[in-house]
């Protein structure tokens, strides 16, 4: 007969086994959801890295020296897969991939900081993890860096923690070839190793942990040296221009800009901002003043991403993805001190974590659920409208084209105007057509054209002149949610009853609802949070579906 201590030794490992495949079954939906329905699509810079696919054109956006990026990495894997095949369904199964390794991995850290134990806490932190709208956007998306550089800073943790707690030489090669890789898809990664190394060397130099202990640590600060010794021999000799996306805002205008990034991160990542911040802090206050160096390991985590997060804040980048590296660094020092140090007793702490998740759960998840399904559908919209316009181009000589809510300069999306011809020509194979715009031009155009993009010699009326047109008879007119306009229910009627509506989507995307646009929507009539839109009244994301209507 069995012992009790061997039954319960059994009946932890059948606990521990069935949690880990509900843990995985969810995992693998949520890959499902990142492949299904693949198409084509644009998010941020994604609209233009698909036409390289469909051209078998080099992607080379991780080196351009003149704005000082540098991660040249990056797209490796497109720039490998588009030899093969430019079959979308094939890059977001790559995608789903990653994803399931970050997942695999952040499952064996929990099982290295809380044993079997905490199961509940593990899936919570998942959720959290990959509904947050910065994950969902790398994720459901090819042109960011953090899609490579988040797994291989999960794997740098991993390796650092076991041989913090082993000495494995195998876990320091792991950790250094992870590390170095990590370096160059995101230049900032530089801070997390570099720190990291540092921060260690100094406590193992302190207590002679030996050798080996001094080969990794210094050879994970010698990397980041190597990588900022490369940055200032190779790029910044070359930069001509800063990277950052205020680069055409007044004094004014930047003020606003950095204001409105500041209250962004707070909103969506009030998990880094707030509590991490916090825990910071306290953690000098107990290693400077109490002199505790019990937590060596996870307080190297934890200022690794309150420096990164510094970096960002310092160079005026507020992309909600940009923080996203943190969570996976951070954060499991986070969930060792508030549960392993009983920290989450502490009342302040506690009323922190309250805020953090109450915010994460009125705010970050109703933009992650959002921003999921904005991606997925907005791709099918986008090209059952392209296959629209194409049979009608098809049957007439020559089609113009407006977007209502949508015109020249900053204050509209003209990124959608300026790939639809780029689609409608390379793809679908259609070039009698013309764009023009009824909707006033922004009061800065011509001293912003860079945001307008001007070309004399463009044969779209709408980048060579300035003119406000009149839609003619025969003329269409799209509306999506690129509309800078509140396209409303009401909206909709009085557009159906100026034109005719000659076209519906058959798919339809969620309202953009959080605490943020509603908190927009409640103080719109703010002449400060006017000019920090710019005037967009489009605050949620409407209309649904895509109109198309046709000039009587």
């Amino acid at each position: 007969m069995l012992s009790s201590t061997t039954r319960e030794s059994k009946n932890s490992r059948l606990i521990s086994n069935s949690r880990l495949y509900i843990y995985i079954y969810i995992v693998m939906l949520y890959c499902i959801g990142i492949v299904a329905y693949a198409r084509y699509g644009f998010n941020l810079d994604d609209i233009w890295m698909w036409l390289n696919i469909y051209e078998q054109t080099p992607i080379r956006d991780g080196y351009r020296p003149h704005i000082g990026r540098f991660f040249p990495l990056a797209f490796l894997d497109l720039n490998l897969m588009m030899l093969v095949t430019s079959n979308p369904y094939f890059y977001f199964a790559l995608n789903a991939c990653i994803v399931f390794g970050v997942s695999i991995a952040l499952w064996i850290v929990f099982d290295e900081v809380f044993a079997q134990s905490r199961y509940g806490l593990r899936l919570l932190c998942v959720v959290v993890l990959f509904l947050h709208p910065g994950f969902v956007t790398i994720m459901l998306g090819i042109c960011y860096p953090e899609r490579w550089q988040i797994p291989l800073l999960c794997v740098f943790v991993l390796a650092s923690l076991r041989f913090y707690k082993r000495h494995c030489f195998k876990s320091a090669i792991v950790g250094l070839l992870a590390a170095n890789l990590a370096l160059y898809f995101k230049e900032t990664t530089f801070l997390i190793i570099g720190f990291f190394g540092a921060f260690h060397l100094y406590f193992a130099l302190k207590s002679k942990e030996g050798k080996l202990a001094y080969f990794y640590y210094i050879s994970l600060l010698i990397s980041a040296l190597i990588f900022l010794l490369l940055y200032f021999c190779v790029v910044y000799p070359q930069i001509t221009d800063v990277y950052q996306r205020g680069v055409f805002l007044d004094t004014y205008e930047k003020f606003l800009y950095f204001v409105k990034g500041i209250l962004n991160f707070g909103l969506n990542d009030s998990f880094l901002v707030v509590l991490l911040s916090a825990l910071c802090v306290y953690r000098i206050f107990c290693i400077w003043r109490l002199k505790d160096r019990e937590h060596i390991f996870y307080d190297s985590l934890l200022f690794c991403g309150f420096i990164y997060m510094c970096a960002f804040i310092k160079l005026g980048l507020f992309e909600l993805y940009y923080l996203m590296p943190i969570y996976f660094v951070s954060g499991i020092s986070c969930l060792y001190f508030l549960s392993k140090c009983n920290l989450f007793k502490n009342l302040f702490i506690k009323t922190l974590c309250i805020l953090c998740m109450t915010l994460w759960c009125i705010n970050t998840l109703p933009i992650g659920i959002n921003n999921f399904i904005f991606y997925k559908i907005e791709a099918l919209k986008f090209h059952s409208a392209l296959n629209f316009i194409t049979e009608i181009a098809k049957s007439q000589e020559k089609i113009t084209l407006y977007f209502d809510g949508n015109g020249r300069g900053e204050k509209y999306a003209t990124w959608y105007y300026g790939y639809y011809p780029e689609y409608l020509e390379k793809i679908y194979g259609i070039s009698n057509f013309d764009i023009k715009s009824y909707e006033p031009n922004s009061p800065s155009l011509w001293n912003k054209k860079n945001l307008w993009t001007y070309d004399k010699d463009s044969k779209l009326s709408i980048y060579n002149n300035d003119e406000i047109s009149i839609p003619q008879s025969g003329d269409f007119i799209i509306l999506n949610n690129s509309t800078n306009k509140m396209a409303d229910a009401d909206y909709l009627q009085l557009m159906e009853q100026t034109y005719e509506l000659v076209y519906t989507s058959r798919y339809f995307s969620a309202p953009y609802f959080g605490l943020k646009p509603l908190l927009k929507y409640i103080f719109s009539d703010s002449k400060l949070v006017q000019n920090a839109t710019q005037e967009n009244k489009n605050l949620f994301r409407l209309p649904l579906r895509d109109y198309i209507y046709k000039v009587n």
